[in-house]
C-alpha cells in the first residue's frame, strides 16, 4: 500500500523539461491509500491499446522501480507479483468505470480472464465469495 493519485489518466499529466521527459501530475481529488498498481493500471489503460507497447511499458516501469527500491535498500516485488497486482487493479478499475463511465481503452480482455480464474466462468453469488477467491488465487505472503 502507498499513497496513489487515484486519477492517473493522461489528461492529468503534463510533460516538460529537457526532451519532455519530466512528468508532473495534478488534479489530486481522488488521492488515497491503495496499491501502486492502481495508478499504473489506470495510466496504462489510457496510454496504449497495443499489448506489445503495454508490455514494454510494464517492463520499463518494473526496471525503474526495482532500481529505485534497491538503491534505498528495499527488495522489489517479483515481476509476477507486479503482473498479479495489475490484473487485480484492472478489474477494480473496470468495476469503478462501470458505475462512473468508460474511457481509455477497452479493459474486457484484461478483466474477463481474471474473473474466469476467480469464478471458473460462473458468477459467484456474493462479494464475500469473490473476496475468498481472490485470497485463494493471490495469497498474501
Amino acid at each position: 500500500m502507498t499513497i496513489v493519485h487515484g486519477d492517473a489518466k493522461d489528461a492529468n499529466v503534463v510533460f516538460g523539461g529537457r526532451n519532455r521527459l519530466e512528468a508532473q501530475v495534478y488534479d489530486f481529488q481522488y488521492i488515497g491509500k491503495a496499491s501502486a498498481a492502481k495508478d499504473v493500471a489506470y495510466a496504462l489503460c489510457c496510454a496504449s491499446d497495443d499489448p506489445s507497447v503495454e508490455l514494454r511499458l510494464i517492463d520499463f516501469y518494473y526496471g525503474e522501480l526495482s532500481g529505485l527500491l534497491r538503491a534505498q535498500g528495499d527488495e522489489p516485488p517479483s515481476q509476477q507479483t507486479l503482473r498479479d497486482s495489475l490484473a487485480l487493479a484492472y478489474a477494480d478499475l473496470g468495476r469503478w468505470m462501470s458505475g462512473w463511465g468508460w474511457w481509455g481503452h477497452d479493459l474486457r480482455h484484461k478483466i474477463e480472464p481474471l474473473l474466469d480464474q476467480l469464478d471458473g466462468g460462473k458468477i459467484l453469488a456474493t462479494e464475500e465469495e469473490y473476496a475468498e477467491a481472490i485470497a485463494r488465487e493471490f495469497p498474501l505472503d
